[in-house]
């Protein structure tokens, strides 16, 4: 008894398996992940320290460095890089992919701890985060109330939303943005302060004294414990200017006598605005393993909950990506349903039996649901990868199918015998077979399972996903379509014979082909140099071809969102920055095509999140813009971009304005396509160096939005004193530099304990009238009498608004994008371009960017493809139990490549990571069709000639081939024509199977059996050698 004489024999056990299948992978499908794209980045891991004060030179000398030294000696480490500016050392840990990133922030944090009492004393503890700076936020909440008092709006979202949102499940951090933080503002005029003859220091440490809040132990007089408490805790501002301050001359004033004390916030350093309005943005970031449709759904699940707490504060859903998510993986979905018709149409077309035609229909989902359970074991997720790999396989999978039922209808009709011993009989004589080709397909497949870091992370799950779908598709094959057949399979109705003769045109049109290519077959088996030289011309030019397209990691997504990044001239303040975002807001306002654009300005201390400008404080902002779907616009999104760039070209005052759509990049990690990295220890050096590579990479074809990551442009006054009269005034250079910082800066002294428990710093410094300008800093009174400028000069400087650093030396990067040209192409006239410089010993110019990721990528999937080759190849030796005719076999591979070739070139896709796993996949699938009707051949009777026999196999082979590839090309064609948003990432894949079957198709019946003929030649001459040798 063979599988299928089982399957009927035990029909209520295949019942239940079917149900349970059914089930099973329904429930399996509909509880599985959601998320735009797999995880791709490595383990990363970020310490993020400010220290208040200090220049971006500073803070990488004394805080970024050391933690570099320190981090990088961990195990497991890939890279570490830093980023200093003004006040901030963000420093990252990239490690193999193979380190849990659990383990590494343990391992980094016991790193800072380690080198934290040699670190400065006034920096802030280190945030040892398991997230990378350049992580967006997921969803962004924009809260606001209704009498448009954002101060209040902050304090809640400080205190209690942002606590209440961190605990849910899958939320790594929360940033609040924007808003004004509640302050306890002192503002000393500083000519009333020189009359009262005290110092800036003298107050603040009048004030600090003055609020205390300490135990003071306990009294046990045998019958109960007394707990003993002093409390002198400022609550109100009206107490702060109650004070007493003694001067120099035992003198006894008031704080109120020489400040003005205000209940007021702090100088706005950030600001966010959702369509124009500003609020407060509550900001969501998820954890490196956390699902992002799953984490916004709990995120907004929590907003009615929010808005009856809080019913006087507004709260709107400025950004998400959940939507879009979901938006993109229910077109892949339809489109997955769409292919599945098509490819039931063409069955049903050649079949002419609407019951046969079902029963291949219902065993392509079951193969589906069986496999979205396996996926669901297996803990995958959907996403536009394991999608792509669900509709690139509804082709695949019905072939098994389609040979089980056509060699069970042809046992059926033309034996005369029961549809059960049909069954039966049809499905063993090709169980062998069948299997052997599935085994085809999923041998070129394995080799992706150990691929590692990018790649792997990519083409693992969509290979891992196929390998499932053809699983069950054999099992289908074999179990459940011999068992339908004997269910379902009656005589000919009326209504079969009527459908018959609406399908019969197609048949014959079919007939009219199978005739022109034994033809066309005929003659070339009579000119077989001509056949095969042209086909080695055709084959040559098309790679020829095919190499001039170019490469590129993945194709371009046009996700519907974009960035843009500014930054402005240096020196621009505050509220010059925010004018320029609300210059391009307006450009925004007017484009029909946009929907919602959120603006981040400015720079919060503790926020997780720097844009991609890489350092962010008040010359920068950062703008999110969101699209209609570009099925609803006519224009693309770099098109959009680049008439939106030339816009905002014109608006005065910017340094830098960069757009980037989402998913930009391939890798998170990588900062944009372009990347030219200048390394050295000299910063003057690098900058000079950074300015010419950026003036030729904007000269270069396709190379747009060109900026460097930090300039020398920023004017810093560096400030020196004459020791020697400090010394006479019995002064210090650190007090001099502290009671400087506090006049301008000023010194949160301590904290008001407020009824409300907010809490709001207490903040001393000049009133700001007094600390506008130059002049101003310089009239800074250091002892009664005493200005700055007696004792310090001052020397204007350019400095650096960013350090950057990778694997322990100074970088400087110019990025860039590419548009209209292919990426390859690009970056090799920057290579040219840069070339030719000069470069300064200790110096070192390399093209990094999306360049490092596309040769990583391209040879590991090289590798795949030479091991795909060598694993079909053995597999064949095994089934024709020869050396020689594997090579036959194969002959398709190169046959494909011309049609693949081809249909890249119409189509205008250069070629790409996927274009290189459609080539993979089509070894596979095109080596079916040879293998089908090599082996057809070989098994033929003797006493015909050899000619014959090949015409004779071609003609009874002819049908099943053009099934199997018309199946496969029309269930393709959804993926292909981009139908689904996001199909632009895995689109080529299709376009290189449908061009590479088609090739194949038209000329595996005519090159492979002729080039059969000649290898059979070449065996008979060896063969007649040896044995005249012999004798």
């Amino acid at each position: 008894m063979n599988w299928a004489g089982f399957s009927i024999k035990n029909r209520y056990t295949i019942y239940a398996l079917a149900l349970a299948i059914l089930v099973f992978g329904a429930q399996s499908y509909l509880s599985l992940p959601i998320s735009l794209f797999p995880e791709t980045s490595p383990p990363v891991v970020t310490i993020i320290t400010q220290y208040p004060g200090a220049t971006a030179l500073d803070v990488a000398e004394k805080v970024s460095e050391d933690m570099e030294e320190e981090v990088a000696a961990l195990d497991g480490i890939a890279k570490v890089s830093s980023k200093s500016q003004d006040g901030l050392s963000v420093v990252t840990a990239e490690f193999q992919y193979d380190v849990s990133v659990d383990l590494a922030a343990v391992d980094v944090q016991n790193a800072v701890s380690r080198i934290r009492g040699s670190l400065p004393e006034s920096i802030s503890d280190p945030r040892v985060l398991k997230i990378s700076s350049s992580d967006k936020p997921v969803i962004t909440l924009g809260v606001s109330s209704h009498d448009g008092n954002l101060k209040k709006v902050r304090q809640v979202a400080d205190d209690e939303i942002a606590p209440a949102l961190q605990r849910l499940r899958g939320v790594a951090s929360v940033d609040i943005f924007g808003g004004y933080r509640r302050q306890i503002n002192i503002s000393i005029d500083r000519d009333r302060m020189e009359a009262a003859n005290v110092t800036l220091s003298a107050i603040s440490q009048a004030i600090q004294t003055a609020n205390i809040s300490r135990p003071l132990g306990s009294i046990d007089n045998s019958r109960r414990e007394v707990l003993l408490r002093f409390d002198e805790s400022l609550t109100t501002a009206d107490e702060v200017k109650s004070i007493p301050i003694k001067n120099e001359n035992n003198q006894r004033l008031l704080v109120g006598d020489i400040a003005e004390v205000e209940d007021g916030v702090a100088d706005p350093q950030s600001a966010f605005l959702a369509n124009g309005t500003e609020v407060v943005a509550v900001q969501v970031l998820q954890q490196d393993d956390a699902n992002t449709v799953e984490v916004v759904d709990r995120v907004t699940a929590e907003l009615p909950e929010l808005r009856t707490e809080y019913p006087d504060l507004k709260f709107e859903v400025a950004t998400e990506e959940g939507s879009f998510t979901e938006q993109v993986t229910g077109n892949m979905a339809t489109s997955i349903a769409l292919a599945l018709f098509l490819a039931s149409l063409i069955i049903f077309g050649f079949l002419e039996s609407f019951r046969r035609a079902f029963i291949v229909s219902i065993a392509m989902p079951m193969s589906f649901l069986l496999t979205f359970a396996l996926m669901k074991l297996n803990g995958m997720e959907l996403d536009l990868v394991t999608l792509s790999a669900i509709i690139l396989a509804v082709g695949m999978v019905v072939d098994g199918a389609v040979v089980v039922i056509e060699n069970i209808s042809r046992h059926y009709d033309d034996e005369n015998i029961s549809a059960k011993e049909a069954a039966i009989d049809g499905t063993g004589e090709v169980f062998f077979a069948v299997l052997v080709g599935v085994a085809t397909t999923i041998i070129v497949l394995i080799p992706f399972q150990f691929l590692t870091g990018f790649v792997g992370k990519v083409f693992g799950p969509l290979s891992l996903t196929m390998i499932f779908a053809f699983g069950a598709s054999i099992l289908m094959a074999v179990t459940l379509i011999p068992l339908l057949f004997f269910l379902l399979e009656r005589n000919n109705s009326g209504f079969v014979s009527w459908i018959k003769r609406y399908i019969a045109p197609f048949n014959r049109g079919m007939d009219k082909l199978r005739d022109g290519y034994l033809v066309l077959l005929d003659w070339s088996l009579s000119h077989r140099t001509i056949l095969l030289t042209s086909t080695l011309i055709i084959f040559i030019g098309s790679m020829a071809l095919l190499g001039m397209r170019g490469m590129e990691v993945l194709p371009k997504l046009d996700s519907g969102s974009f960035f843009i990044s500014i930054e402005a001239e240096a020196g621009s303040s505050f509220e010059q920055t925010k004018s320029i975002v609300r210059d391009i807001e307006a450009l925004l306002n007017k484009d029909k095509d946009v929907i919602n654009y959120t603006s981040q300005i400015g720079f919060e201390p503790d926020a997780k999140f720097f844009g991609d400008a890489g350092a962010m404080g008040v010359q920068q902002a950062f703008i999110t813009v969101d699209l209609v779907s570009r099925k609803e616009r006519a224009r693309s999104i770099w098109e959009i971009e680049d008439q939106l760039r030339d816009k905002i070209n014109n608006i005065p005052g910017i340094r830098t304005a960069v757009l980037k759509e989402m998913g930009g990049t391939a890798k998170s990690t990588t900062s944009a396509p372009i990347d030219v990295r200048i390394s050295g220890p000299d910063l003057k050096k690098l900058n000079k160096l950074a300015k010419e590579v950026s003036q030729r990479v904007r000269k270069v074809e396709g190379a747009v939005n060109i900026y460097r990551q930090w300039t020398l442009e920023r004017p810093q006054v560096q400030f020196t004193v004459d020791r020697m009269n400090t010394a006479f005034y019995d002064l210090t250079p650190k007090y001099i530099a502290q009671e400087t910082f506090a006049a301008v800066e000023g010194l949160p002294v301590t904290q008001l304990d407020a009824p409300d428990g907010t809490d709001p710093n207490i903040v001393v410094r000049y009133d700001s009238t007094q600390r506008k300008v130059l002049d101003d800093v310089l009239q800074t009174k250091l002892k009664p009498g005493l200005p700055l400028s007696s004792v310090a000069k001052t020397d204007v400087k350019l400095a650096p608004n960013l350090i950057t650093r990778e694997n322990l030396i100074r970088t400087a990067d110019v990025l860039g994008f590419t548009y209209d040209r292919a990426f390859s192409h690009v970056i090799a006239d920057i290579e040219k371009s840069i070339g030719e410089m000069d470069v300064p010993d200790g110096y070192e110019m390399k093209v990094t960017g999306e360049n490092s990721d596309l040769q990583e990528s391209r040879s590991k999937m090289l590798s795949a493809l030479f091991a795909a080759l060598i694993a079909v190849y053995l597999l064949m030796v095994a089934q024709f139990r020869s050396f020689i005719h594997p090579f036959t076999v194969m002959l398709a591979v190169p046959l494909v490549a011309v049609g693949a070739a081809i249909a890249l070139i119409i189509t205008g896709k250069v070629i790409s990571m996927s274009v290189l796993i459609g080539f993979i996949l089509l070894i596979g699938i095109a080596v079916n069709n040879s293998v089908i009707l090599i082996d057809f051949i070989l098994h033929q009777m003797e006493g015909e000639s050899r000619e014959e026999i090949v015409k004779k196999s071609v003609a009874v082979r002819f049908r099943p081939i053009m099934m199997t590839t018309f199946s496969t090309v029309i269930g393709m064609l959804p993926l292909a024509m981009e139908l689904a948003l996001g199909a632009e990432r895995f689109s080529p894949m299709a376009i290189v199977i449908i061009g590479g079957l088609t090739a194949s198709s038209i000329l595996t019946m005519v090159v492979v059996p002729v080039f059969y003929t000649v290898v059979d030649d070449i065996v008979n001459w060896l063969k007649s050698r040896k044995a005249a040798n012999t004798s």
